[in-house]
C-alpha cells in the first residue's frame, strides 16, 4: 500500500463523507495536530517539519510546493503526494469559505407608523 492511502479512501460515497470531515477537521488543528495529521498518513519526518515551521492547520491551504522544498521536503514523491492532499484541504476550504452564512440576525423590513409597530 503507497503512503497515505489515497487510492482505498477515494472509493465509496461514505469514504468520501470521512475524507472530506477529516480535512475539515484539519483546517482548525493546530500545529501539533498538523503534525500528527501528516504522521498518520506515513510521513513523520515531513510532519516534524511541519512542526519545527508552526504549520497550523489555517494555514495549509497556502501551502506550495516551493514552501515544501524550503522546509526540506527534497523527495519528489513525497512533495507530489503532500501537494495532492493539500489539493484536497483547498478544496474544503474553498467549499467552507463560500457556505458561510452572511447574515444571522433579524431581517428588518419597513413597518407601519415610520416602524413604531412591529411588521409581521
Amino acid at each position: 500500500m503507497a503512503k497515505g492511502g489515497s487510492e482505498e479512501e477515494g472509493k465509496g460515497e461514505g469514504n468520501l463523507e470521512k475524507k472530506l470531515q477529516k480535512y475539515s477537521e484539519l483546517l482548525e488543528r493546530d500545529v501539533k495536530g498538523v503534525g500528527e495529521f501528516f504522521s498518520n498518513l506515513g510521513y513523520p519526518e515531513v510532519a516534524k517539519k511541519f512542526v519545527e515551521n508552526k504549520i497550523e492547520g489555517r494555514l495549509l491551504p497556502g501551502l506550495t510546493n516551493d514552501h515544501l522544498i524550503r522546509m526540506g521536503v527534497k523527495i519528489i514523491g513525497d512533495q507530489l503526494r503532500i501537494m495532492e492532499e493539500i489539493s484536497y484541504i483547498r478544496m474544503v476550504s474553498r467549499a467552507k469559505s463560500t457556505t458561510k452564512g452572511i447574515w444571522e440576525g433579524q431581517e428588518f423590513r419597513q413597518g407601519p407608523c415610520r416602524n413604531m409597530l412591529q411588521f409581521k
